[in-house]
């Protein structure tokens, strides 16, 4: 890869990542009601989807609530990780371990952030459901490092 293709290929990965942690910043600052305003718009429209597709199942506000918090941290996960491969000198540990620690410390900072607003709270089982997510996102963004780097018939045992 070129070193302009991979400059730019870093720049879309942090600027993604500053658009996941702004949007989930974003949503744990909204006051109980507005959140949950958005919950409940949000699962209509999902049950509406999967009425229409003829799937049977519902699904409720906590299950949607859940759902997004993993979606959210997974991304992050996902996307720290592949920033942190683009880099061939940092060893495969460290684009495993930082992204972790980094977005559990962003969970545990929404949920902080949740403990202080009004009509909200934090909750720790959301921190480990959201690490969860980051570890899913890692585990995925190395596969397909894996399958990136073998089909180019690059050394991927290197970097582990």
């Amino acid at each position: 890869m070129s070193k302009r293709t991979l400059l730019v290929l870093r720049t879309l990965l942090i600027l993604a990542i500053a658009a996941i942690l702004t949007f989930i910043y974003y949503h744990s600052t909204r006051v109980g009601n507005s959140s949950a305003y958005f919950s409940q718009a949000a699962t209509s429209k999902i049950n509406q989807i999967l009425s229409f597709l003829h799937m049977d199942g519902v699904f409720s506000e906590g299950a949607v609530r859940k759902m997004a918090h993993f979606g959210e941290y997974w991304l992050l996960g996902f996307l720290t990780c592949a920033l942190f491969l683009t880099f061939p000198k940092i060893h495969t540990f460290w684009s495993i371990c930082l992204p972790l620690v980094g977005g559990i410390s962003a969970a545990g900072l929404d949920e902080w952030i949740q403990r202080y607003t009004p009509g909200r709270n934090g909750q720790v089982m959301d921190v480990i459901l959201d690490g969860f997510g980051v570890c899913l996102g890692i585990f995925v963004a190395l596969f397909f490092f894996f399958l990136v780097t073998n089909a180019k018939n690059q050394d991927f045992h290197k970097r582990i």
